[in-house]
């Protein structure tokens, strides 16, 4: 008798043959494995059906959208969030070519699948501007693998599409807040001096930032530097004003051992420390006239010569300079040298003053609460509407330098998730808004007795200081004691964390 082909087997043919047997006992042991491999079998299948719904289910909770196809790049499955952004049912694309589902708009996928089934590799980060089915416009990001059905050959590929559009909305909602480097602003004034920055960045020419105090003509010298080609060299910064005639020049160019009274050894000085990169002269109005034809010399010929040195040394430096002065009227003054103003005002960026950019207020302030909560250990989330109104009324004679120490003050002050007018420093107060109007003729306040004022500072004091220490005290607890360690908890430096520590009274361990 011929024996039946395995495969076309089913449990009743089994059980009859089973029964056909004579021996009872093998019978019965047939019998017992046949249940066995049943029970096994329905395990295998309800664990198998389990993986697949939970796959499903994974497969499907992917927030980016994902397709797998086959090798001739016909859809084979896609999850739900494929069919969120390109609408329909999977059966509307199940089996199709994605010229069959997106016409002429199908070229970038094509073109991903097939360059990962060719190489057998990963292709990523395919940006692609597309419009879907329902006509919505997207940015997208393509990213596609092989799936392989052995060691050298491959059964289709799985593509990934991430939906990049509100990414880039929020990208050029950024560029607009924060321009180049640590410059924010997103007024045209400010956006001005964006693009001059970047047109001059990989330029070697000498630039003259004019404006004044507070305006952040510093960041325009770090922004110059860092946005182009000498950024991986140094920025050497001098403060003209801060350092002495015969200091100044010996830090600018350096000096030989025995140059002068106290030189017991070679200084190779701020200029040399600059090659390759860029050497800041902040406050370049108040250069001493004799150093005056130095710097010219330098800028002219870029040569330049150590104090009690004869010999010439060369320097591959770009000079940026910096003054809150008038430049022009020093010079018919005959405090600054009419040659060297022209060779430094090649080309002039001038910061415009916060009072002429107050649409950048917000942000700023926005800026300098997210800076101050990292530094103070803070957690202010806003300002009041009248806080932020007398903020826009004034007319910043500091400028950003003012408003950020403005903003430091009132995040010391501030226990709370929001900056109010109370917070304010007592030169701002008078024209704090925040006092609601009356009809009624308003008193001179009466001055509060000087034992009631310290009695409220100490207060205040005392409830920032147990909350602070408690603050302390559980990060401390959290990292046993290991002062780095709570640092990163706090999210301050080790030094700000030993401040913090002696300020609340808690000794080390």
């Amino acid at each position: 008798m011929k024996n039946p082909d395995p495969n076309q087997l089913n449990i009743a043919d089994v059980l009859k043959r089973i029964d056909e047997v004579r021996d009872k006992d093998l019978q019965h042991l047939l019998r017992t494995t046949l249940e066995t491999a049943q029970q096994k079998l329905q395990k295998s299948t309800n664990e198998l059906y389990r993986l697949r719904l939970n796959l499903e289910n994974s497969f499907n909770s992917i927030p980016d959208a994902i397709v797998t196809v086959d090798e001739g790049i016909r859809i084979l499955s896609a999850n739900a969030a494929f069919l969120s952004l390109y609408g329909g049912f999977l059966a509307d694309y199940k089996g199709k070519t994605f010229e069959q589902c997106f016409g002429k708009d199908s070229a970038p996928y094509n073109s991903v699948i097939r360059q990962t089934l060719e190489l057998g590799r990963l292709t990523s980060h395919f940006r692609v501007n597309t419009t879907t089915p329902e006509g919505k416009v997207c940015k997208l990001e393509l990213n596609a693998a092989p799936l392989r059905t052995g060691e050298y050959s491959f059964g289709g590929a799985v593509l990934v599409i991430k939906d990049m559009t509100r990414l880039a909305v929020l990208e050029r909602q950024l560029e607009d807040r924060k321009l180049l480097n640590n410059m924010v602003g997103k007024s045209d004034v400010m956006k001005r001096v964006a693009a001059l920055v970047h047109s001059l960045s990989d330029i070697a020419t000498t630039v003259l930032i004019t404006g004044e105090s507070g305006t952040g003509k510093e960041l325009v010298a770090d922004a110059l530097h860092y946005t182009g080609v000498r950024a991986e060299n140094r920025i050497v910064k001098v403060n003209c004003a801060a350092l002495s005639e015969s200091l100044l020049e010996s830090e600018l160019f350096g000096h030989v051992r025995g140059a002068f009274t106290g030189a017991s050894r070679d200084s190779e000085g701020r200029v040399a420390a600059a090659e390759g990169g860029t050497l800041f002269l902040d406050e370049i109005g108040d250069l001493p006239l004799s150093i005056q034809l130095k710097l010219l010399r330098f800028l002219e010929y870029k040569e330049y010569e150590r104090v009690g040195s004869t010999k010439p040394r060369k320097a591959d430096v770009r000079v940026v300079t910096a003054t809150n002065a008038d430049l022009l009227q020093k010079v018919h003054d005959g405090s600054f040298r009419k040659d060297l103003y022209y060779r430094l005002n090649v080309f002039q960026i001038e910061m415009p003053p916060l009072r002429e950019r107050k649409e950048d207020i917000p942000l700023l302030i926005e800026n300098f609460i997210t800076l101050f909560n990292h530094e103070l250990g803070r957690s202010i989330k806003s300002i009041s509407p009248e806080l932020l109104d007398t903020l826009m009324q004034y007319d910043w004679p500091g400028n950003v330098r003012e408003l950020r120490h403005c903003i430091e003050y009132a995040t010391i002050l501030c226990l709370e998730e929001m900056l109010r007018c109370i917070h304010l420093p007592q030169n701002f107060k008078a024209s704090c808004t925040c006092q609601p109007a009356s009809p009624i003729p308003q008193q001179k306040p009466k001055q509060l007795p000087q034992s009631t004022l310290e009695t409220a500072v100490n207060e205040t004091s005392a409830k920032r200081q147990s909350f602070d220490k408690q603050k302390v005290l559980d990060a401390l607890e959290q990292a046993g004691w290991k002062k780095a360690r709570a640092a990163r908890i706090l999210g301050i430096s080790r030094p700000t964390l030993y401040r913090w520590m002696k300020q609340v009274g808690i000794s080390e361990q």
